[in-house]
């Protein structure tokens, strides 16, 4: 009994009798719900120097969603003196949608871009002399426009941002952003309408007015709106940029940063969101001349895959923006410490006053693969997976004492139909019927040859695309398409065409990775700009459903290959 108890009294505190609870948890979802835990377990993966370094170009963050986009600008954020966020819900978008003129022009064919990037420059400009000359007040607003116009007035090169300053407000410069893009809006409106020597009340019926024109009206007015769009302030805003950047205030080392996030949110229809967000890039490497001031945006992989390819017409190409880029990635070492940390934070006060890892509460085990192996495979390597992941088994394991392997399992399915649901929500504007692309795969096994698809399979996808009339979806336009073309497949060789943009969707979207002869190994989407190509699938090509959604879509799973990508 002595014995019993000495033993007893050495055990470690983690090895009491601790009821899981469902309410425990380490952390939530979305970033900006997740403040406190941000702040004490942020995980440095070697991209916040970059961000914060105003010397380094590297300012739009890269990643799929959950990759830990807005944990870095909150870093950022919590480390930096001098920090403002521009909203893109409150860029005064309605002022831009409702403005007849450019909704005129914008009929006509006329590509209103330099028009966004003025919408920009000057949006961004105004962010930064508020804070880099700390305006709170009118008084404070004098103050900086006398220095400003006295350093300016005597260069005659910068003459320009002496009269762009003086034509939006003087003194009133820094006005709040809805106020001066609804400004900026009204006085474009006005010389739109005297400058294309058009009847206004043609004018003020916007898309309905550009329909009443002749043809020779047409080509008149889009020859002289081209002419005048692209020249709008371009020259002037510039100069104002030059103009700050030279400007210096006792040789000041204070650094300033714009952060903008929420890109992805529907802060303005998908079309005006690709331009603006498009033209927002554009801007930010013309404000590189200020190095006190980093412009840091985050932005999803596959929203800037979505402007590339519905801007292309304007010339945007991506790769002379590298230098500008920089992509978030996570290993398995890096994961795990955001693990331990985040368990040891959020667990600590339940389990003892000692440190507690992740070791400390799940097994060693599960399946016979280590149980942290387990995991990340599951998962797409990105922060907010692997949290939903453990928040998954902590309520399964609500009421018990210990965490086994069969409750890791357990959580695991949960977590695969919640993996399934989140990438229908995430790619709806890419591929609103996901569903019925991900229902493709239900039954098939871990890896199939495409093949060994039967006929039928594909021949009900068909249908189920065809019952889904007016979807905006691609695979799904183009599935009805061949249809129309083929009607009922017998040789699947006959769908190809279909299936390699479906399957290119799949990929797309983290479902599948393939494996695609000669090559053995198997090639996942990541988080750079991938450069799949559809038409390397072939009949011989592979297609391995990724583990996480093994459950979700019924797959037979009695061969895994582990995950191995980000």
């Amino acid at each position: 009994m002595a014995e019993s108890r000495s033993r007893s009294k050495s055990r470690p505190a983690k090895q009491a009798k601790v009821v899981f609870r469902q309410d425990w948890n380490i952390g939530k979802a979305a970033a900006e719900s997740d403040a406190e835990l941000l702040k004490t377990c942020f995980v440095d993966n070697g991209l916040s120097a970059q961000l914060e370094d105003t010397n380094n170009n590297a300012s739009i963050i890269l990643g799929r969603v959950g990759a830990g986009k807005s944990a870095l600008l909150a870093h950022v954020s919590e480390r930096q003196e001098h920090v403002t966020r521009i909203d893109p819900s409150l860029f005064s978008i309605r002022y831009i949608s409702n403005s007849n003129a450019l909704q005129f022009v914008a009929a006509l064919g006329v590509k209103l871009d330099p028009v966004f990037q003025a919408l920009w420059k000057h949006v961004l400009c105004v962010e930064y002399i508020k804070m880099r000359f700390n305006i709170r007040n009118r008084s404070d607003a004098a103050s900086t426009w006398a220095k400003l116009t006295t350093a300016i007035t005597f260069n005659e090169a910068k003459r320009k941002a002496y009269e762009y300053f003086r034509e939006f407000g003087g003194i009133d410069f820094w006005k709040t952003t809805e106020v001066r893009l609804k400004e900026i809006d009204q006085k474009l409106e006005s010389k739109l309408t005297s400058d294309l020597m058009v009847d206004a009340k043609v004018i003020k019926a916007g898309a309905q007015g550009a329909k009443t024109l002749s043809e020779s009206q047409r080509l008149e007015i889009i020859d002289n709106a081209k002419s005048f769009i692209s020249n709008i302030q371009m020259a002037s805003l510039q100069s104002v940029v030059e103009a700050l950047a030279e400007y210096q205030s006792g040789g000041s080392n204070a650094r300033y940063y714009i952060i903008i996030d929420d890109l992805d949110t529907d802060w303005a229809d998908t079309e005006l969101r690709h331009r603006l967000i498009r033209a927002l890039i554009e801007s930010i490497r013309r404000f590189r001349p200020i190095r006190q001031l980093k412009i840091l945006v985050a932005m999803r992989t596959d929203l800037l895959q979505s402007v590339i390819s519905t801007t292309r017409d304007s010339g945007f190409q991506a790769e002379k923006l590298e230098d500008f880029f920089i992509r978030i990635s996570w290993t398995d070492r890096e994961l795990k410490e955001l693990l331990d940390s985040r368990i040891n934070t959020a667990l600590k006060a339940a389990y003892t006053r000692s440190a507690v890892n992740f070791q400390d509460v799940f097994p060693k085990e599960v399946r016979k693969q280590s149980t942290l192996d387990y995991i990340l495979e599951r998962t797409l390597r990105r922060p907010r997976d692997v949290i939903l992941f453990i928040n998954e088994t902590f309520k399964v394991a609500a009421g018990r004492v210990e965490m086994t392997p069969a409750l890791v399992q357990t959580a695991y399915r949960s977590y695969s139909f919640g993996r399934r649901i989140s990438l229908l929500e995430e790619w709806n504007d890419i591929y609103p019927d996901l569903d019925l692309h991900l229902g493709f795969l239900s039954g098939l096994r871990t890896r199939t040859v495409i093949r060994d698809i039967l006929p039928d399979r594909y021949n009900n996808f068909a249908l189920k695309c065809m019952a889904r009339e007016g979807s905006a979806d691609p695979v799904t336009i183009a599935t009805v398409a061949m249809a129309a073309r083929t009607g009922h497949v017998s040789n699947i060789f006959d769908a190809l065409p279909s299936i390699r943009l479906l399957c290119e969707c799949i990929y797309n979207v983290g479902a599948v990775g393939f494996i695609l002869p000669p090559a053995s190994g198997i090639r996942w989407a990541g988080n750079q700009m991938d450069q799949f190509a559809a038409s390397s699938i072939d009949l011989d090509a592979t297609i391995v459903i990724h583990p996480m959604l093994v459950e979700a879509l019924g797959i037979n799973a009695s061969s895994t290959q582990p995950f191995q990508g980000t």
